[in-house]
């Protein structure tokens, strides 16, 4: 009996459909071998190996395979390996500024560079240039893509035999997450939904270093500002115009710089959305995963930290206020004062408003203030 033409062609489309899922099982690793090295990397990892240099300079010998998204001349890089020193936050070596080998997708480099005494962390990201990239893949792998096949992406780091010193490797649960001692402010471990704040009194001129890193992007992301208290009004800023690429996806920025300010009150805000943040990488992380807010540390000048709800004892103090219950306190003034008002109660960004407070002049009734 003869097969229909219908029922030859779904046997041919069949075989190769085969044929293709043998020959992708049968792709084999490449090895990595050194004293740092992590073979076969996996599409959505972020590796971290973190060792340590001692006993002198170490000349080291790198060799790691990355990818490009795509096989396209402008292809933005998805999987690739750079080297952090953890004292100061900086790359010291990164296999995306020498010299690459390209063969399609995959991006070689073999290259040696010296290290100083000190804590180092090697980084192999391989979340892709945007969210979409390690999804992005063509069906059974028909289109060059770098997730068809990862089975060459890893990393090696040995020691030169002409270096003075040499590495050991830290267990990664022993790795601790560096923090600059003698900052004015620390919020630089944001995870997702995550906002902090700090208010501060800045009794004469005062010079601050902003530092910030976060994502900057043309709809809501990530934020970070200084306000003045006493008119809401924003004097720093981090945008885009004034900060620069951190590496990784397109959309992480950092700053770094001096704000001046003039005595007053004033409140530091930083704060993320629900996508990319510490820990929760959406795609390629900045060159230092571990900084992810703001800090501010004092140039100059005289600053005093205000807590609304622990400085002081109050003048006035309406807390505790039960259900369907309206309080009053009175103050009398002989001289213009500027008054520090904190207040919490349900406020909705529509305007609407269930529990709320106001200050009121008693003689005309005029609200001079009112939560909103």
């Amino acid at each position: 009996m003869r097969m229909k033409p219908l029922v030859k062609f779904q046997i041919a489309i069949l075989l190769v459909l085969i044929a293709l899922v043998v020959w992708r099982a049968r792709v084999s690793p490449v090895t990595f071998d050194g004293v740092v090295a992590v073979s076969r990397i996996d599409d959505g990892s972020l590796i971290e190996r973190h060792f340590r240099v001692e006993g002198g300079a170490v000349k080291t010998i790198v060799s790691a395979t990355g990818a490009y998204e795509t096989d396209e001349r402008n292809a933005k890089p998805a999987a690739y390996l750079w080297i952090l020193d953890r004292e100061s936050g900086d790359v010291v070596w990164s296999m995306l500024g020498g010299e690459v080998k390209r063969e399609k997708v995959f991006m070689n480099v073999s290259d040696t560079t010296w290290l100083e005494p000190g804590t180092y962390t090697a980084l192999y990201t391989a979340l892709g240039p945007t969210s979409s990239s390690v999804g992005g893949g063509s069906f059974l792998g028909l289109k060059p893509h770098w997730t068809n096949d990862t089975a060459p992406l890893g990393f090696s780091i040995a020691v030169a035999s002409d270096s003075e010193g040499r590495i050991s490797v830290i267990d990664g649960a022993r790795a601790s997450v560096d923090r600059k001692d003698g900052l004015l402010w620390d919020a630089s471990d944001l995870e997702n939904r995550d906002r902090k704040t700090f208010m501060f009194r800045a009794e004469d001129d005062v010079e601050l270093s902003v530092r910030a890193q976060l994502e900057i992007c043309d709809g809501e992301c990530d934020a970070a500002r200084i306000e003045r208290l006493s008119d809401g009004r924003a004097v720093w800023t981090l945008t885009a115009a004034d900060a620069a690429p951190a590496g990784g996806g397109r959309s992480n920025f950092r700053y770094s710089g001096d704000v001046d300010l003039a005595p007053g009150v004033y409140r530091a805000v930083a704060q993320t959305d629900a996508g990319h943040s510490l820990g929760r990488w959406r795609f390629n992380p900045p060159h230092n995963p571990y900084f992810w807010g703001m800090t501010l540390e004092l140039g100059s000048g005289t600053v005093e930290t205000i807590d609304p709800w622990g400085d002081r004892e109050p003048v006035i103090s309406l807390l505790r206020v039960g259900d369907d219950e309206n309080r009053r306190a009175r103050i009398e003034v002989s001289d213009t004062v500027v008054a520090f008002v904190a207040g919490m109660g349900e406020v909705w960004s529509s305007g609407s408003r269930y529990d709320y407070g106001w200050l009121e002049r008693e003689s005309s009734g005029e609200r001079i203030w009112e939560m909103t």
